[in-house]
């Protein structure tokens, strides 16, 4: 019995490995992105929490001056969001004669961070996702640090 969860484990610790490794190659960055100095960041979410930490973390990194005014940017990061509905999950008991029932909506909330090049704006050069359904901190330092990836890996 030890043996096949011995086996088990490092079954599932390889799979885990191969999933999380990604791609070998990723699509690259334009260069025009590469060589932005200056960002302004559009948030089309009306969640202004994510938006002021999605904010905080840009700044944090570094990699671009944030700026107030789109006309003084290189790039445009539009930050966006997409809610699918799948219906709900009904649950029924009955006890002694008493009924009682949850309904659970079902639902994907997702948060996009899309760069734009602002001379060229009808089509993002590059856009991460994240979930929304964890803290407004979570959810932007997934997307900043998804969005980082992707160029850091572009510029090897």
């Amino acid at each position: 019995m030890k043996q096949f969860f011995l086996f088990g484990a490092a079954l599932a610790l390889v799979f885990d490995l191969a999933l999380s490794a990604g791609p070998g190659e990723i699509m690259p960055a334009p260069q025009a992105l590469l060589a932005a100095k200056k960002a302004y960041l559009v948030d089309q979410t009306g969640d202004t929490k994510v938006a002021d930490r999605v904010y905080a973390k840009l700044k944090k990194w570094g990699r671009w001056e944030m700026v107030a005014d789109e006309p003084a940017a290189d790039i445009v990061l539009v930050l966006g969001s997409k809610v699918q509905n799948f219906g709900a999950f009904a649950t029924s008991q009955t006890l002694n004669g008493y009924g009682s029932a949850t309904a659970f909506p079902l639902y994907s909330d997702k948060r996009f961070l899309s760069v734009f090049i602002r001379d060229s704006p009808t089509h993002p050069v590059l856009s991460v996702n994240a979930e929304a359904w964890v803290t407004p901190g979570t959810t932007a330092g997934r997307l900043v640090s998804r969005l980082r990836e992707r160029i850091e890996r572009s510029e090897k």
